[in-house]
């Protein structure tokens, strides 16, 4: 999608400030964006429903991430996101989110849950996701697409990728982000799944897989 700063304004239905980064991106926000801390700060790409980068006067487009979440974030406009889950002979590495985390606190989701930096490929931000988040050094090649949609509810437009990721063993180490953490089998999953608390935004996907045969 290409746009004028003008056209781009008047999606936003604000007043917009305008500012270079680097040579390719133009970051823009409303004038009276607020961030309440420093993980609103964040810069996120930004693409269109079809995972097209947005172009605004030649250059690719960015938002801060808290222009992008919450019921009075930015509308129309996505970020991307990918999800691992690790499966070790049968059975599923399900954490617990932190009780801080701006979206779905203290529920479980999938093993790893990371946004993709600027420039950065779905691939690479999940390898980078199971680092960061449990101390695991993988492959990309590693991972196994298990699905691609656009995840919308009143929290966040975001693309998003699903990998499936066969552990080939180490020590998992999680970040401050994750409560708690534990290896639950398929059997275990579909027996309490309805209890699981299990965010929201990408529990279809995650019933679906459970469903699918991938893992016994």
């Amino acid at each position: 999608m290409k746009l004028s700063k003008s056209a781009l304004e008047e999606k936003l239905g604000t007043a917009t400030r305008f500012k270079m980064h680097g040579r390719s991106y133009l970051l823009a926000h409303s004038s009276n964006f607020q961030p309440t801390s420093p993980d609103a700060m964040e810069l996120f790409q930004i693409f269109d429903n079809d995972d097209e980068e947005v172009i605004v006067n030649g250059r690719k487009l960015l938002f801060y991430r808290g222009q992008c979440h919450g019921p009075e974030r930015i509308r129309g406009f996505f970020h991307r996101g990918v999800n691992v889950l690790l499966e070790r002979n049968g059975s599923l590495y399900i954490p617990k989110r932190a009780d801080d985390k701006d979206l779905y606190p203290s529920c479980h989701e999938f093993s790893v849950g990371e946004h993709a930096k600027v420039g950065e490929s779905y691939e690479a931000a999940a390898a980078r996701g199971v680092k960061e988040e449990l101390g695991v050094q993988i492959a990309k090649t590693g991972l196994r697409l298990i699905r691609q949609m656009p995840v919308v509810d009143e929290q966040q437009e975001e693309q998003v990728k699903y990998f499936l990721l066969r552990f080939k063993g180490g020590r998992i180490k999680p970040s401050s982000e994750v409560e708690s953490g534990s290896w639950m089998s398929v059997k275990e999953i579909k027996k309490n799944i309805t209890s699981l608390n299990f965010r929201a935004d990408h529990f279809p996907v995650f019933r679906e897989f459970i469903g699918s045969g991938y893992v016994k």
